[in-house]
């Protein structure tokens, strides 16, 4: 018994055959449904354009253009998510497999039996359908990525401050679309520059909401506090409870004094960074006893961490980093690590800013061996003129 007429579908039936043909469209009209029939996968395609089918059901056998190279062609071009069937003579199972394998959803053996045939369709439609919403869900997922995107390329310096004793250079690369890299250079009182560099754990959405977050805190607290151990003590005190579980920020700050050539620096749970000395042509790491990573530990539980001052001479630059450049591996997966880095800052400390910075990237994609690394890398330095 026929069911009864349910969603009107527009269907294309490709089949040389006229007997097939008629005996098929007929079954298909007793559900209400729209058939357009063509002889051919040449034909199907240049009906397409306007009749704009729901389900495609086409022969293999057919001249001028076979059901293969008619489903070939649909599943690489725009029409590719239509769910397409098959129709094959009994005992075809080689043929059968071609088609699934060139990328059609389903196959019948001719002739097909009413109600398999309705079956079958209705569930290509809902299968369809599942695929629409999950490309609809993907389509708002990529939408609010790129404004994430946007939003965390707005919170990051659009250019870097100048002066005429120092010169800066960075280098951002993002290893997703979003990264939990943060960098940021301010002006401060008293001819004084503030350099931040921060790595949100993991990427996404929740990064660029707590590297929003953080460059905010940043910005009002550095104008006021002349300590770097201190901004970060502030710092830490304001993330704790507000992260979710397993996150948390590694974090290095500077304040430099243009004048006295003097640079303070404090770190939480990050990478020091290094002074290129250029009188010695020493590469001298800025290590000091850090704090722990920001936003874990409450302040009664927070380490107190030191504060590290050096005398800069002209010539000099200082270079500090994430740990996407010393953590870059292999396939293998031996690592780049401190030893790659500190082994071409002294062979290339005399290399001008941007150009260190440029090489040192292209050195750790050609030790990776890809051009897209696992982590953001960060690196931004300045040199003293």
């Amino acid at each position: 018994m026929n069911e009864q007429p349910s969603t009107t579908l527009k269907i294309l039936l490709a089949e040389d055959s006229l007997t097939q043909a008629v005996h098929m469209q007929r079954m298909l009209k007793t559900q209400g449904w729209e058939i357009t029939v063509v002889r051919n996968g040449k034909e199907g395609l240049e009906k397409m354009r306007t009749f704009l089918p729901d389900v495609i059901l086409s022969d293999l056998n057919m001249p001028e253009m076979d059901g293969f190279e008619f489903c070939r062609i649909v599943k690489e071009g725009k029409f590719r998510t239509i769910p397409f069937i098959i129709l094959s003579v009994h005992g075809e199972l080689e043929n059968q497999v071609k088609g699934l394998d060139i990328g059609a959803d389903d196959y019948l053996t001719k002739p097909p039996h009413e109600l398999e045939l309705f079956a079958r369709i209705r569930s290509a439609i809902r299968i369809k359908s599942y695929q629409d919403q999950l490309e609809q869900h993907l389509q708002r997922m990529l939408e609010e990525l790129e404004q994430a995107r946007l939003t965390q390329k707005a919170i990051l310096p659009q250019t870097l401050p100048s002066w005429p004793q120092l010169k800066l250079a960075v280098k951002y690369v993002p290893a997703a679309q979003i990264g939990g890299d943060l960098y940021d250079v301010m002006e401060l009182p008293q001819n004084k520059l503030g350099l931040f560099l921060g790595d949100v754990t993991g990427h996404g959405i929740s990064a660029a909401l707590i590297s929003a977050m953080v460059s905010s805190m940043l910005k009002s607290y550095a104008l006021s506090i002349t300590s770097p151990e201190i901004l970060l003590w502030q710092m830490n005190n304001f993330l704790v409870g507000k992260l979710e579980s397993g996150k948390f920020i590694t974090a290095w700050y500077g304040i430099y004094d243009i004048a006295e050539k003097k640079l303070s620096v404090a770190c939480a749970g990050h990478p020091f960074g290094y002074l290129l000395r250029h009188r010695t042509a020493e590469v001298i790491p800025l290590d000091v006893l850090p704090f722990p990573p920001l936003g874990i530990l409450p302040a009664e539980l927070f380490i107190q961490g030191l504060v590290r001052t050096d005398s800069l001479e002209t010539g000099d630059k200082v270079f500090i980093y994430t740990d996407g450049v010393t953590e870059a591996h292999k396939a293998s997966g031996e690592m780049f690590e401190v030893t790659g880095l500190e082994s071409f800052l002294s062979a290339n400390s005399n290399m001008p800013l941007e150009q260190l910075l440029e090489q040192l990237y292209r050195t750790v994609q050609e030790y990776a061996g890809r051009d897209i690394l696992d982590d953001d890398i960060t690196m931004l330095a300045f040199e003293v003129l």
